[in-house]
């Protein structure tokens, strides 16, 4: 029979296939001829389904798979499990749809073909989702109820959110469609169609749907046949001997008839016939591009109906998270280097550089249409010619990139090597894209050039003379001599630039910024020393007069630096701070406190010293430092230790001890700060790292005037965010969330909770933490995740439920609800963790066992208070996620003390005293910036 015309501008539907779990069972339970023997016995996949309208973009989800956590079903079920089965969940259809940047909360309408385990998923994630079964499913649920409350029923009372759900009564306005007498037209416009499949179990129902605007369909079978020789008429139902009924449908006869539809609108060729078990299929396009999101059957990659048609269907129709995907699988193609063993061009198929060649041409649509997605993405680009050859349209995606991402303040990092082949074509292609960047991105402030040795990189830094609002800019070591003034000669008006930075310092570049950069207005200074001659070109920087800040850096070896070239620098008016990082003995002799004295750096009020990285040679050199009788008048000398060898700030005081410093302080009483700055733990080879996502999770509108004690306006309120944090593990698949913000309905928090909070707090939740993760393409809520807290939390929870009268609800004095956390999937950090030391930090404990993620106990906010230490890549950066160790960045810098109540007690901290020890023991850090 025929299946109705398309309509002129027919909408359609396209289709996805999702992993959602595989079962291994015994044909001979299916069809009545199966092959004999072992050979009966196969895995078979367990497949969910996509549906996408064309026009109004709903997202249909047919059938859910298996649920991730299959062994929690009731008892009930487990036990009519045959033992021959057995049930794999390698990926659910929720982490399916994570690999297509979509989550449960994406999903319109989610359609069970029936309510059998492998189907059903789990739908408390599918919080905006309606619910389509059948209507005698709801005949099923009368009867056998629900676990737990029915304990013989097969049914979680989760398994489907009942307010939300439709069932297809009789009322559903059925009609008649092709060989099937009852079709529910779910749209209204001929795209896409629910079948009654009656047989298999009560309310079992399938898909038929269009995917072309020409007449191609789709048919989702569902249950209706388990095996593709009922479909062809190979094979019949298979029964039970004794009892001569099907072992897995309900009733035979209605089952049979069903598969005879089936097998009538097969007839159409433009008709393809898929089964929620399709083995064949799978076993051709499992780990292809047929099986995944955003992904069709018709084509290779993308949800076009033909790859050649690309062009007629646009780019435009793609969604936005689609286009990052795209984007995603470009660039790693085009910018791979040599020997990476990641993808590279040759190794792709035609189809798949088909597709991105067209993509790379769109580069401009792709990256202007999605902003939101770029700023979260890191882009170095290596280039190597020989294999792999790097083609402008790449340049143009990373361009047009940064300018998606211009948030103020912007660094631009260009980091380009080379082996020295075609530069004038790379270069010129490189001129081309910072044209772009200079002239479109006018809210740029920072520039850091790192570009390797080439004779052709003029090509590149010839745009900088567009570069207008400047603030700051750092310049590499890897910049080549020869090229430095030429470099400096590219930069235009540098009238706003406040700060300057080099890395590898030569009298070359001196000459240059005495002729084209503004020294007079710099105010921060900050000069790598790499090679004895390196500082002779110190004395550019006399002509700093506006300075106030500078930051000399030694990594030469002992006595490779003449320091004594610094002593005009300690003259310059305004400075104030002159910190010497890596200095040894050799510099130390040299910067005598006399020499300080006389050059009338420490006459004046507020002039720091700060030593960096001292070793004990330089330490030993600075209490001759200390004799000195000027030093008196000193009024902060800042000693900032970080030894490799001390392993706790005890051992630290002791090498200061050993050093005499400690002495001189104590015995001449001088106003000199000692900051230990105790080493983190180096890189190993291979080191596992995190890449750190911020979200977004609700805000807070309070008074500063809460958290410290000096705030510059008392009553105003401020809107502080709330934020969460997303760590994904560099060499594993793990996410770790550190906190959840606030809770989407905080509105329905215990009671004894809304009440506590102060008059003057507001609270927000324009976006929790769930959808923040949906954004990300990562699925929530959190039915499997183990959660871990500080192990005081342990306490508090034990003394409210023994002590207080229990959780709530039903107490309704208690502040924390039942719900709170999961107990039962709850790591506790207690005493019997395996803590060590840190840094500064006493008590912190090696999550992953890698070295990539630090849980650090960080007492005095609330009992089992916690903060993370992650490394954030594979060479010595790090990341600390202090929690609410301190509410505002002035407690850090030291400029505020925590806020106290009249007697003493302070408002935001449990523990004054123990609160500020971890408060310094984050800002004894020194450099750490406000992230």
């Amino acid at each position: 029979m025929a299946l109705p015309l398309p309509a002129e501008n027919q909408p359609y539907v396209t289709v996805s296939a999702l992993e959602s779990g595989r079962i291994f069972h015994d044909n001979a339970m299916f069809i009545d001829n199966p092959p004999p023997g072992s050979s009966s016995y196969e895995w078979v996949p367990s497949l969910s389904f996509l549906l996408q309208h064309s026009l109004s973009k709903n997202k249909f989800l047919f059938d859910m798979g298996i649920w991730k956590d299959f062994k929690q079903s009731p008892p009930a079920l487990l036990a009519t499990i045959p033992p021959t089965f057995k049930v794999e969940i390698p990926q659910d259809v929720i982490e399916s749809l994570a690999k297509g940047c979509l989550s449960p909360l994406d999903i319109d309408t989610v359609c069970l073909s029936h309510v059998h385990f492998d189907h059903t998923g789990y739908s408390a994630p599918f919080t905006n989702s309606q619910f389509v079964l059948g209507g005698q499913t709801m005949e099923l649920f009368d009867t056998v109820g629900f676990w737990p409350s029915i304990p013989d029923s097969p049914f979680r009372d989760d398994l489907v959110p009942l307010k939300r759900t439709r069932f297809l009564e009789e009322d559903a306005r059925w009609e008649s469609v092709g060989p099937f007498p009852r079709a529910h037209d779910f749209y209204g416009d001929g795209s896409l169609y629910i079948i009654d499949a009656p047989g298999h179990i009560l309310g079992h129902i399938n898909i038929l749907a269009r995917t072309s605007a020409d007449g191609g369909w789709i048919y989702l079978a569902g249950d209706t046949a388990h095996h593709w020789n009922l479909v062809t008429g190979e094979s019949r139902i298979a029964c039970n001997h004794s009892t001569g009924k099907a072992f897995f449908h309900h009733d035979k006869e209605m089952a049979e008839e069903t598969i005879k539809r089936v097998q009538k609108v097969r007839e159409n060729p433009r008709v393809r016939i898929l089964l929620a078990h399709d083995t064949p299929w799978y076993a051709e396009n499992k780990g292809g591009d047929a099986v995944g999101p955003l992904k069709r059957f018709e084509i290779d990659l993308f949800p076009f109906h033909h790859i050649d048609n690309m062009a007629k269907h646009g780019i435009d129709s793609l969604p936005d998270r689609l286009l990052s995907t795209i984007l995603l699988q470009c660039l790693p193609i085009y910018t791979s280097p040599r020997g990476c063993a990641g993808p590279t061009w040759k190794n792709l198929r035609r189809q798949e550089r088909d597709c991105l060649r067209l993509v790379s041409r769109r580069w401009n649509f792709l990256v202007t249409s999605t902003p939101q997605f770029w700023s979260l993405i890191d882009v170095e680009l290596y280039h190597k010619y020989g294999s792999l050859r790097l083609k402008p349209s790449c340049f143009g995606i990373i361009a047009l990139w940064l300018y998606r991402s211009a948030n103020l303040p912007l660094d631009i990092i260009l980091f380009i090597e080379d082996e020295g082949c075609n530069h004038l074509a790379m270069y010129q292609a490189m001129a081309e894209v910072l044209d772009l960047l200079w002239t479109s991105v006018h809210r740029w402030r920072t520039l850091k050039l790192n570009l390797s040795e080439t004779s052709g990189l003029f090509w590149s830094v010839r745009s900088l003379a567009k570069a207008r609002l400047l603030e700051a800019v750092h310049f590499s070591n890897s910049i080549p001599g020869c090229l430095i003034e030429p470099t400096i000669r590219g930069f235009g008006d540098l009238s706003a630039l406040r700060a300057f930075s080099i890395d590898g310092l030569q009298v070359t570049a001196s000459r240059a910024m005495i002729a084209h950069m503004p020294l007079h207005q710099l105010t921060r200074l900050d000069v790598l020393l790499h090679e004895r001659s390196l500082a002779d070109g110190l004395h550019v920087f006399r002509e700093c007069v506006a300075v106030t800040w500078i930051r000399i850096d030694s990594l030469g070896d002992p006595g490779s630096v003449d320091v004594r070239k610094l002593g005009g620098l300690v003259k310059l008016p305004q400075l104030r701070v002159l910190e010497l990082a890596g200095m040894r003995c050799h510099a130390t002799r040299q910067l005598s406190g006399r020499s300080l004295y006389s050059d009338g750096f420490i006459s004046h009020p507020g002039h720091s010293l700060r030593v960096f990285r001292a070793s004990e040679l330089l330490l030993n050199q600075l209490e001759s430092f200390f004799d000195n009788p000027h030093l008196v008048q000193i009024p902060v000398v800042e000693v900032k230790l970080l030894s490799a060898d001390a392993n706790s700030p005890d051992q630290a005081r002791e090498v200061l001890e050993e050093c005499g410093v400690g002495k001189k302080m104590n015995g001449r009483h001088l106003a000199i700060r000692v900051t230990l700055i105790m080493s983190l733990p180096p890189p190993s080879a291979d080191q596992p790292f995190c890449k750190v996502s911020a979200l977004e999770s609700g805000h807070l509108h309070c008074i500063d005037s809460l958290f410290i004690d000096n705030p510059s306006s008392p009553d105003d309120l401020k809107r502080f965010p709330t934020l969460s944090f997303l760590l994904q593990h560099s060499s594993s698949t793990k996410k770790l969330v550190f906190d959840l913000g606030l809770r989407k309905d905080w509105h329905n928090a215990p009671p004894a909770l809304l009440s506590s909070i102060p008059p003057t707090f507001k609270l927000e939740v324009d976006q929790d933490v769930v959808e923040s993760l949906a954004k990300g393409g990562v699925g929530a809520l959190f039915p499997k995740s183990r959660f871990v807290v500080g192990g005081e939390t342990r306490r508090i929870i034990d003394l409210v439920k023994v002590k207080e009268g229990g959780l709530w609800p039903p107490n309704e004095e208690s502040v924390y609800s039942a719900d709170s956390i999961p107990l039962d999937r709850t790591t506790f950090l207690g005493d019997d963790i395996p803590w060590e030391s840190i840094g500064p930090f006493p008590k912190a404990y090696d999550f992953y066992g890698d070295g990539s993620v630090y849980i650090v106990d960080a007492p005095g906010h609330l009992s089992g208070h916690v903060n993370l230490l992650a490394r954030t890549s594979n060479d010595g950066a790090w990341i600390y996620l202090a929690g609410d160790t301190a509410h505002h960045w002035n407690l850090i810098k030291g400029i505020s003390a925590v806020a106290c109540r009249h007697d003493g007690q302070a408002i935001s901290h449990e523990d004054r005293e123990v609160a500020e020890e971890s408060i310094r023991r984050v800002g004894g850090g020194g450099e750490g910036g406000e992230g």
